[in-house]
């Protein structure tokens, strides 16, 4: 994982003058992406990891409107989540009305190993400073992505 140091810069923060690392997104993984690394790490086409990503969003999708809780042992677990509005009456309080935002939660599995407790999705992650801190062109700039993993 690539970081960038930043200097806060705020005077009115009392953390004013102290310096930051702040992780960088090398690239965007798409769906055929993860379906050509999983086929290359395991004995599966890349057409049927596709398929059954495809199938696990639906299923998910489905699922977690029925209000289940979805748990992807080594991943993490899914969860809906709602803000909502307060309404003067319980006749008022309908979704329709007091429900202003959804999202899904995700929380990473934990895992305890001797005294510590460990993120599996981040076992290999590895910090390293972002030597050029220009921002790439976009394609829409004229340029592709100028960094690389």
């Amino acid at each position: 994982m690539h970081y960038k140091k930043y200097q806060n810069n705020n005077k009115m923060s009392k953390a004013y003058g102290k310096w930051y690392l702040k992780p960088v997104i090398t690239a965007p993984l798409s769906t055929s992406d993860l379906a050509q690394i999983i086929q290359s790490n395991a004995s599966v086409k890349e057409s049927d990891v596709v398929a059954v990503l495809k199938e696990m969003k639906e299923v998910m999708q489905t699922y977690l409107g029925l209000g289940f809780q979805i748990h992807l042992e080594g991943i993490g677990t899914f969860q809906t989540r709602a803000a909502s509005t307060g309404a003067l009456t319980s006749e008022e309080c309908t979704p329709a009305k007091c429900i202003s935002r959804t999202s899904v939660l995700f929380k990473p599995e934990v895992k305890k190993e001797g005294s510590a407790y460990v993120k599996p999705l981040l076992k290999k992650l590895t910090w390293k400073e972002l030597t050029d801190y220009t921002k790439p062109k976009s394609d829409a700039d004229g340029g592709g992505d100028e960094q690389n993993p």
